[in-house]
């Protein structure tokens, strides 16, 4: 349908006053007129008071900020009373919860008769907030006591999720969790991130969330409640037949997590990792802490897939002491967990601490080795130890509690020595055609180094390039001192067809400038003319120190070009500190070989460091002046003065401007010099390239309008531009001249450029200088634009530049006439639309992000009825998405919410992708608010202390 431009607003509001009483109006939630007011010292959010049994203190719950902290965040207090000291548990919410569309509600249960969970909610109306706003939950847990207030109370968890995204989130619900399935209230947790996993759950098993128990005052994993073991493979853990070992892998497993501590868990978190079950070190243990023989508690680790695991290494018990060993509870019976679901019921022998400390341990023997990415073990059985006996009630708790020294898997490939080790993880690797696969089994030899190299040199020696292709990134990991030399002979060995060339190089560089002086040895044995010796050149640039570099000068002006130029790169990568020397060699071999290199490398570091800021007062920067003005070798001369434009000679001005530029016979040489006059600063400089501008070669000329471009005065040189551009037929030159004048802020510069593109329209100037005004963000004036518009014939990247610049100028109505242009309407688009279908379409694009662009109410409005108009073209109306996608304004945000179920699929995903921007938008603008509030109010406070009159004493000093 056809856009009509609104009619005059009705008088109202200011936007900034409307939102004050918006916020003043917002009903919070009521507070009981009863309970006792609020302290006044409060900007009090919620309240609610709460009666939990019958006899007992009325508790009271309240949401708040102290009003003269200028806190971002909201507190939440449980207190019996009015007074600051009653509080008996105390947290915090988010700053979101004080958005006016936010709601509180608050849940009180009795659990087991133990006591009282509390779960307060922030909930918000989905009617009055953004899409899909979070969920913040807070959980108490209440027990009587004899306190004044009667309770003690602590803040078991806390919860936020979303709808779309989820998170984690606690609710009340009704469970069985006895024998006899009697059901149970509990609390309890459920989200992806939180709670403890058995390892190879199955579906029916899983159910995914935590429960509170009131025994322990903390979340259990509710998955092992319906835990299988009928299908479980029996096992015995026997007595090895050598004594075990902690294995010489590394990177084979890690023990994630446990769910329970005897040293307990943070409010809200998880017990700390089991990290000494696979320490090696029977000192240490795993202690679990139910305090009642660990039925059901469990540990589980990550495993990596890149090998088989065969068995496992148990220590059951605390293996400190004969007296810690007899005075822990030791399991008799574990639940071993994979990832495949596969499940052992392991049987452990009661014996003696001597026995298993003789032994190491137990072992675990599966019936064939098995890839698992995890390895979970629960305990079904234990006996207590000593201490269960103890006359305190802590020991007994104690000599309860189940402890594990040691339980480490055992995978195929680790073998009774360091070398038989390392032989099987090398010969695994030339097995695994996958590279991930490989870069774990490397992993795994951190403790064998020395063996590994040995297992490494053994492959490198075969004939089969296969396998030294994968082996060899191996040593890039391993000690330097002995993988470099193995790797640099090997290098040397090679051929550059080889499959394990640039494995060899890569292993190399990642021992860095310990590599390099290797290296440079190498080159010795290599013959210059072949490839091999210009890439052991090039590795030596990228790794060498500034001395191990140096040695490569010396090598300067020998063998072929290719060589040559890989050795310069190679020096010039030392950069800055590297000059003294090249400046040397250049004065060393003038007219040389030699020295043609080493100006190749000054230009090379030049140009990496100094393009910015140009260097003064270098020394020996004089010998650059001295082959610019009287080398017998052209291509030394092009090298020094291009280096001359970095390294500001003080006589440079005369010597490229008033000598070589001026007079030099040859062209290149004063291409050069206009181009090194970029850099000089004054009036000379300028005025040579300016005069430049009429030199009879057009290379002179293309080159002094880039350094005039690049100067930062070249404003003043904008009526040489115009006459030259007036003149200029090369095309190199005439880019390079308009956008000088598209930048130019002389007074020549804009109404010159409108006064040729309104002349000659077709021209080939006129679709370079839109170009560079649109770049510049300078359009031409209504009127020029409104003239060329309808011009019959225009070229369609001259139109295509206008209506875009059009969206540039700031003038009334302006709006409405790209509007016509998006409708199709403008006669710009009616003339194209017979003869061009897709120009016009284009023109209308270029309309719709031009309305986009200006972010104002006319275009917003006109944008919003696009969308929604059924009757327009898809790929249009999506063009319209991504132009609202400029706007940070919560009505384009409700409005696109509320069309996006009648929108067609094509439209949806260009939607979803516009209303996140949108909410990018948004969020950045309230940040960028806070940050200017949080400002203002430092200020405002500092201005308040130095206003303030100083302090006396008593005495008035």
């Amino acid at each position: 349908m056809p856009y009509r431009p609104p009619g005059p607003r009705t008088p109202g509001l200011p936007h900034a006053l409307w939102l004050s009483v918006l916020i003043t109006s917002t009903t919070l939630a009521p507070v009981d007129a009863g309970a006792q007011a609020p302290p006044p010292e409060r900007n009090l959010r919620f309240t609610e008071e709460l009666k939990l049994q019958r006899g007992s203190l009325p508790l009271s719950l309240s949401v708040y900020q102290r009003a003269y902290a200028e806190e971002r965040i909201w507190n939440v207090e449980l207190a019996s009373g009015a007074g600051r000291t009653s509080a008996i548990c105390r947290t915090t919410l988010p700053e979101d919860v004080g958005q006016s569309f936010y709601r509180f509600d608050v849940q009180t249960r009795e659990l087991d008769g133990q006591g009282h969970a509390l779960l307060l909610q922030a909930l918000a109306d989905e009617g009055r907030g953004p899409l899909d706003p979070p969920v913040f939950q807070i959980a108490m847990w209440m027990k009587p006591s004899g306190s004044p207030s009667g309770w003690s109370c602590g803040v078991i968890g806390r919860g936020e999720f979303t709808r779309l995204d989820g998170g984690s989130s606690m609710a009340f619900r009704s469970l069985e969790l006895d024998d006899d399935q009697t059901p149970t209230l509990a609390l309890v947790r459920s989200g992806t991130s939180r709670g403890a996993r058995f390892c190879g759950l199955q579906r029916e098993e899983d159910r995914g969330f935590e429960v509170f128990d009131p025994s322990q005052g903390r979340f259990v994993a509710g998955d092992r409640i319906d835990l299988r073991t009928d299908d479980a493979i029996p096992l015995d853990a026997t007595l090895p037949p050598r004594p075990l070992h902690a294995p010489m892998t590394t990177n084979v497993f890690s023990w994630t997590l446990a769910t329970s501590d005897v040293r307990g868990a943070p409010v809200g978190g998880l017990p700390a990792r089991p990290i000494s079950l696979g320490d090696g070190d029977l000192m240490t243990a795993w202690i679990e802490g139910s305090g009642d023989g660990g039925a059901g508690e469990y540990v589980s680790a990550n495993v990596t897939t890149a090998v088989p695991v065969r068995a496992l290494r148990l220590f059951p018990g605390h293996g400190r002491s004969p007296d810690h060993f007899e005075g822990y509870a030791r399991p008799t019976e574990l639940l071993i967990g994979l990832s495949d679901g596969l499940r052992f019921n392991v049987n452990i022998p009661s014996l003696s601490q001597k026995t298993l400390f003789e032994a190491g341990g137990l072992l675990i023997s599966f019936p064939e080795p098995v890839y698992t990415n995890c390895l979970s073990a629960m305990i079904l059985a234990s006996e207590p130890g000593t201490m269960a006996r103890g006359p305190e009630a802590e020991r007994r708790r104690l000599g309860r509690s189940v402890a594990i020294a040691e339980l480490t898997p055992i995978t195929s490939i680790d073998a009774e020595s360091e070398a038989d080790t390392a032989r099987n993880i090398v010969r695994e690797v030339t097995l695994e055609p996958r590279t991930p696969r490989r870069d774990q089994l490397s992993r795994m030899t951190g403790r064998l180094p020395d063996a590994t190299i040995a297992a490494v040199a053994e492959v490198l020696a075969t004939d089969d390039a296969q396998a030294r292709d994968r082996v060899v990134p191996m040593l890039a990991t391993l000690p330097s001192a002995s993988a470099v030399p193995l790797l640099v002979n090997h290098l040397g060995e090679l051929r550059p067809e080889a499959a394990d060339y640039r494995a060899t190089q890569r292993a190399l560089a990642a021992h860095g400038n310990v590599a390099a002086g290797q290296l440079i040895n190498l080159l010795e044995r290599l013959d210059p003319a072949e490839r091999h010796y210009v890439d052991v050149v090039r590795l030596i640039g990228r790794l060498g120190s500034r001395e191990q570099l140096e040695q490569l000068i010396a090598g300067f002006g020998q063998g072929p070009d290719r060589l040559r130029r890989e050795r310069a790169r190679a020096v010039a990568g030392g950069g800055l500190p590297m000059l003294p020397r090249l400046f040397a060699a250049v004065d060393a071999n003038l007219n040389r070989p030699a020295g043609d290199d080493a100006l190749n490398a000054l230009g090379l570091i030049a140009r990496r460091n100094l393009d910015q800021e140009p260097a003064q007062n270098v020394d020996g920067v004089d010998v650059l002046r001295r082959v610019a003005e009287a080398s017998q070798v052209r291509r030394h001369r092009l090298r020094a003065i291009d280096a001359l434009r970095f390294f500001l000679h003080p006589e440079g001005v005369s010597l490229l401007a008033d000598n070589l530029l001026a007079s030099d016979p040859d062209p290149l040489i004063r291409a050069a010099a206009a181009e090194a006059l970029v850099n000089y600063p004054g009036d000379r400089p300028r005025h040579a390239l300016e005069h430049a501008l009429q030199d009879p070669s057009p290379d002179v000329r293309i080159a002094a309008i880039g350094a005039l471009a690049g100067r930062y005065d070249a404003e003043q040189a904008t009526p040489s531009v115009i006459a030259y551009v007036s003149r200029e037929q090369w095309h190199t030159g005439l880019h390079r001249a308009l956008g000088l004048l598209a930048a130019s802020h002389h007074p020549e510069a804009l109404p010159f450029l409108e006064t040729t593109i309104l002349a000659t329209p077709n021209s080939e100037q006129a679709p370079i200088a839109l170009r560079a005004l649109r770049n510049q963000e300078r359009p031409l004036s209504r009127s020029a634009i409104d003239e060329l518009l309808i011009l019959p014939g225009l070229r369609p990247s001259v139109l295509r530049q206008l209506v875009s610049m059009l969206g540039l100028i700031d003038e009334p109505g302006v709006e409405y006439e790209l509007i016509s242009i998006a409708q199709a309407t403008h006669l710009s688009v009616t003339t194209t639309s017979t003869d061009d279908p897709s120009l016009a379409d284009e023109l209308r694009r270029q309309a719709l992000f031009a309305l986009g662009a200006r972010r104002n109410e006319p275009a917003r409005d006109f944008l919003l009825t696009f969308v929604e108009d059924d009757t327009g073209p898809e790929d249009l109306r999506v063009v319209a998405l991504r132009a609202l996608a400029f706007f940070a304004d919560p009505l384009v945000q409700e409005r696109l919410q509320a069309m996006a179920s009648g929108l067609p699929l094509p439209l949806r995903p260009q939607l979803r992708d516009t209303l996140r921007q949108i909410q990018g938008r948004l969020a950045i603008d309230t940040a960028s608010d806070d940050l200017d509030q949080l400002r203002e109010s430092m200020e405002q406070r500092q201005q308040e202390r130095h206003n303030a009159p100083p302090t006396t004493d008593p005495a008035g000093r």
